[in-house]
């Protein structure tokens, strides 16, 4: 689920593991983690994953009809 948006984000960002943990003051292993969907970021660190590859976060209200994801 997010790990793979942040591992696409982060490939098409052109940054590497180690410099996107260092950004966020984060071992390789909590990243890679992250993308293997191991273990999910804060909603602080999220953002600042987003940030870091030059995304922003949007969040709006799901319109009737739309499931809620679980988590």
């Amino acid at each position: 689920m997010i790990g793979q948006i942040i591992l696409d984000a982060r490939l098409d960002a052109g940054v590497s593991v180690v410099d996107l943990a260092r950004s966020l003051d984060v071992t390789e292993n909590t990243v890679y983690r992250w993308q293997r969907d191991e273990q999910a970021p804060s909603a602080a660190k999220l953002a600042l994953i987003a940030e870091s590859l030059g995304y922003r976060l949007i969040f709006r209200k799901m319109s009737q009809g739309q499931e809620k994801a679980s988590g």
